[in-house]
């Protein structure tokens, strides 16, 4: 899980800001104050880790809705920036929610080429400690926060003036840290790069003239580093190692070693294998989070009619809603026995304590006859006997449609109800269907009031959704002990919002929670598991800046609000 991003020269973004996430943020401020750029920032960096390049127009997970119109205008103040040798800067600590074993496993899941017994554990610990790594180096394979940085600019040569089209983005570094530490650095110029990771990493002084240690980083020179052919993306695949390994012998001890050839190559194996880890690891977790990052705009499309939802759902479907219709119709499978997200989508729409809207929803499964073929099939019918299938002795063609069917019966297509449930649906199984991301813009829209209330406990489930039925009578004390939490499998969900009622209705729940009072076991929650972040512009800069608007365990904020948001009621009735 993603626990915080830092963002600096990008879109409404100067100097670097801090974003602190939780499993649940919400992200407040006025209109055109910033909030979208921190989204749009998830965006552009899903783009660079999946090796799309850093001059990104159009979005795959924002589709149409999230085009970033190239790198000389996402840029913070423009082109004028780049040219001055501004780098855009963007940040992503991620914690052991995801499982320390995943960390584990993105650092040592690589196949050894050579088979001994130095080589026969990817983790080989005293394999490690006899290349001269100290324990520190091998720690780090176990830490529990990753942080992963990437910088990028633009390649210009003021001295030839090169046009903005000549002047291409590249990634002139990536950072990594371990447990608040950096541990390793890339960067790059326009014609070399290096690769540099601590010195307390080794335990030895003399150094090969191509290897330099400046008493806090060991630097390999371009001459023994290989891979990074792309300067626009990342190497983030472990088919071929980041150092050759006949390029690091002398950088061991050697001299202390008496090995024959078959130990000699293992150890050189061993080294590069921890290097390329090293360097790889961090920012193919990051990948893979992104990857699976999911995103609904703040305006969702109605299905057409027609919709069969036969066709592939990815990632360019979601920011309109449309992706979570088909879902629910690709999903629905009454043989296979499987639960499907029919089911709780309508449980969430009528059931009195949620929304309330007064409608279920159903798949409703329409077969199509031409007029010219009627009669041909009543006459099969007729010769039918009364044991045979009618589905197997006439194959007719048949459709699958979502419809709403309200406290009366009837059905209703989703272009005959009101626009309030066409916008909330794809809310629902979005944060129903598991990923360990997701992010809406004004999930409350075309809501009432006390609908809006009630998705802010659908939030709070979203972000935990196997603990509902992990959780027995009388288990609250348990579940929201720091312990048994830290053990809940959690996501991000990030919401841009401006409803009061749905802020309101989360701190209502903080406060049951830790009062024991009333919160229903699925709508649990702690303090330090919201962030609660305001974005407005400087006065005087005219840059976004953010702070995070602390919770206390009452569910009261610590600090005033920056605005009259929650004011304004009584501004209207008293003034």
């Amino acid at each position: 899980m993603l626990t915080a991003i830092e963002i600096e020269n990008f879109k409404a973004f100067g100097d670097r800001q801090r974003i602190e996430l939780a499993p649940l943020t919400l992200l407040f401020g006025p209109n055109s104050g910033g909030k979208s750029s921190i989204i749009h920032a998830l965006h552009y960096a899903r783009e660079i880790m999946l090796g799309r390049g850093c001059d990104v127009h159009r979005t795959e997970s924002g589709a149409d809705l999230v085009d970033l119109g190239g790198f000389v205008n996402f840029f913070h103040q423009g082109s004028d920036s780049t040219r001055q040798g501004g780098v855009l800067r963007l940040l992503f600590e991620m914690n052991d929610s995801s499982g320390a074993g995943e960390i584990l496993e993105a650092w040592s899941n690589h196949g050894m080429d050579v088979e001994s017994e130095l080589t026969s554990d990817p983790l080989n610990v005293e394999g490690l400690r006899d290349l001269g790594l100290s324990q520190k180096a091998i720690d780090i394979l176990e830490s529990k926060k990753i942080t992963f940085g990437i910088d990028i600019k633009r390649a210009v040569d003021e001295n030839v003036g090169a046009s903005l089209q000549e002047a291409a983005p590249y990634i002139s570094g990536y950072y990594i840290a371990c447990d608040g530490e950096a541990v390793a650095i890339r960067e790059c110029s326009e014609i070399t790069h290096t690769l540099s990771v601590r010195s307390d990493f080794f335990e030895r002084s003399d150094l090969p003239a191509s290897v330099s240690d400046d008493g806090q980083w060991i630097t390999f020179r371009e001459s023994r580093i290989r891979m990074f052919s792309d300067r626009t993306r990342l190497p983030l695949h472990w088919d071929k190692e980041i150092i050759d390994p006949s390029h690091l012998w002398d950088i061991l001890d050697g001299d202390a070693l008496v090995l024959d050839d078959e130990k000699e190559l293992a150890l050189r194996m061993t080294l590069s294998h921890w290097l390329t880890r090293l360097f790889i690891g961090p920012g193919a977790i990051l990948a893979k989070t992104l990857e699976s990052f999911r995103y609904i705009g703040p305006l969702r499309s109605i299905p057409p009619r027609t919709n069969s939802g036969t066709s592939p759902v990815g990632p360019s479907q979601w920011p309109s809603g449309l992706a979570a219709w088909k879902c629910l119709v690709d999903d629905y499978d009454p043989q296979r026995g499987d639960p499907n997200l029919i089911e709780p989508v309508s449980q969430a729409l009528f059931d009195r304590e949620k929304l309330d809207t007064g409608y279920r929803l159903q798949l409703a499964e329409h077969v199509t006859v031409e007029s010219g073929k009627f009669l041909e099939i009543l006459r099969k019918v007729r010769m039918m006997d009364s044991d045979e299938d009618f589905d197997e002795r006439i194959d007719l063609p048949s459709s699958k449609q979502l419809v709403l069917t309200d406290d009366r019966g009837q059905d209703h297509l989703p272009h005959d109800v009101g626009v309030g449930l066409s916008q909330v649906i794809p809310v629902l199984v979005a944060c129903l269907d598991w990923g360990p991301m997701i992010s809406i813009e004004q999930p409350e829209l075309h809501l009432h009031p006390k609908q809006q209330a009630a998705l802010g406990d659908f939030l709070i489930q979203a972000i935990r959704p196997t603990v509902t039925t992990q959780l027995a009578e009388g288990e609250l004390e348990e579940f929201i002990d720091a312990d048994h939490w830290s053990r809940q499998e959690h996501r991000n969900v990030i919401i841009e919002t401006h409803s009061a009622h749905m802020i309101l209705r989360i701190l209502r729940r903080i406060r049951e929670t830790s009062t024991q009072d009333y919160a229903p076991k699925d709508c649990a929650l702690r303090a330090q598991d919201l962030s609660v972040l305001y974005v407005q512009p400087n006065p005087n800069t005219g840059a976004s800046e953010v702070k995070r608007m602390l919770v206390d365990v009452h569910g009261e904020f610590v600090d005033p609000w920056p605005d009259s948001f929650f004011d304004q009621d009584s501004e209207e009735r008293f003034n």
